[in-house]
């Protein structure tokens, strides 16, 4: 089971990653408002109003057809300088709304033209964000209903069904915005999101090498095929493509993570220890990488990297920035404790893991409750060399 959990904690960046391409739809260039003028402060996200332009120079970067959310990272006056991934100019004050106050600007634009599908749209980009999936979905479907040929619109409806689990419909969605535009790396990559969040590695696999071919080449994706690829057994082609990921991100820590989750299910500890160093060396308030270096310390079959001391300090520190009631978290602190002699307290955190896992729809705790008994008998628990933890 730890092997489950590890599973649904790190196997997908975030959702974030399927909405990284967040953006706003078409807009007519006549159909803009004024705003007053007045700069917005640093750091709050935006939008340009439509048929306002983001300029560099004299070069314009988006004439608002492509709006996208943005962050405000410099004010010159009546001019502010804006973000969205690579994507940056200078915009008016004046031509950009708080993205909080977006949905008003989108409304009243379906009032003045109840036909306007980048509307809709674009006010569901605005609910989705909130997590707001009714409403979003009921935007997207009339955008669909007034565009069908709208690829952009079933990205981000697929997006939504896959935050609520609808895996069928979400695939659905992807699939009819990858016909619409067979070469938009996006929907391929959410695609292949939703496939391994429903367990279909080979699909998924399938849909990160399309848009790997079509130049998508970043390290959440390398990420993602590495752990399918971890999944159906293929470690060394996991671990290369974990490698991949932290060669165009070195300070990606979900990749070091599951870099080193690998090696260790390989055998490799000194190369598993390294990693979740680094992770921890890099983001220290990220849980994983102290539950992943507590539980090699904690149930490694060679003696000379197990420390139990050194497994429930590494433990501790995992559940308490990792918030309360994680199974996979309390399931590894139980496993520092047995492996430090402290019997009762390892049977208390796995019996809380049981209890966490136990509400997860499909979960398998038979393993859990074979640790559990260990416990209870007072024996640490050893992981095999060559096997999956928790196996």
């Amino acid at each position: 089971m730890l092997s489950q959990i590890r599973q649904r904690v790190a196997a997908f960046p975030s959702l974030a990653l399927a909405l990284v391409s967040l953006s706003l739809g078409l807009a007519p260039a006549g159909d803009r408002a004024q705003g007053p003028g007045t700069a917005p402060a640093i750091g709050t996200r935006v939008v340009i109003q439509p048929g306002a332009v983001l300029k560099v120079g004299d070069r314009v970067v988006d004439r608002g057809k492509a709006h996208h959310v943005y962050t405000v990272e410099r004010v010159n006056g009546t001019w502010v300088w804006l973000i969205s991934g690579t994507l940056s100019g200078w915009a008016r004050a004046a031509d950009v709304v708080p993205f909080d106050q977006a949905i008003d600007l989108y409304t009243a634009a379906i009032k003045r033209d109840p036909k306007a599908a980048w509307a809709f749209y674009n006010r569901g980009v605005i609910h989705s964000d909130h997590q707001h999936h009714d409403p979003a979905i009921a935007d997207f479907d009339e955008a669909i209903r007034l565009n069908p040929q709208f690829p952009l619109a079933f990205i981000t409806r697929g997006n939504c069904r896959l935050a609520r689990k609808e895996y069928d419909k979400a695939i659905a969605d992807y699939t009819k915005a990858v016909d619409l535009s067979p070469e938009d790396t996006l929907a391929r990559l959410n695609r292949g999101i939703a496939f391994q969040a429903s367990k279909d590695y080979d699909k998924a696999i399938a849909d990160y090498d399309e848009a790997i071919r079509l130049g998508l080449k970043t390290a959440p994706i390398y990420n993602n095929r590495g752990h399918c690829r971890e999944l159906k057994g293929d470690v060394n082609g996991a671990i290369a493509d974990y490698t991949e990921a932290l060669q165009i991100n070195p300070r990606y820590v979900l990749a070091l993570v599951n870099r080193g989750n690998a090696r260790q299910s390989k055998g490799e500890y000194e190369g598993a220890v390294a990693d979740y160093d680094e992770a921890i060396r890099i983001d220290p308030r990220s849980p994983w990488g102290y539950a992943g270096l507590a539980l090699l310390r904690a149930t490694c079959p060679e003696a000379r990297f197990r420390d139990g001391k050194k497994a429930v300090d590494l433990a501790i520190h995992a559940c308490d920035l990792g918030g309360a009631n994680n199974p996979y978290l309390e399931e590894v602190r139980a496993a520092a404790h047995a492996e430090a002699g402290e019997f009762d307290k390892a049977v208390e955190w796995q019996t809380r893991a049981i209890d966490g896992a136990s509400a997860v729809p499909g979960a398998n705790v038979e393993g859990d409750r074979e640790r559990l008994k260990l416990y209870r008998e007072k024996k640490a628990f050893r992981k095999d060399r060559g096997t999956k933890i928790g196996t």
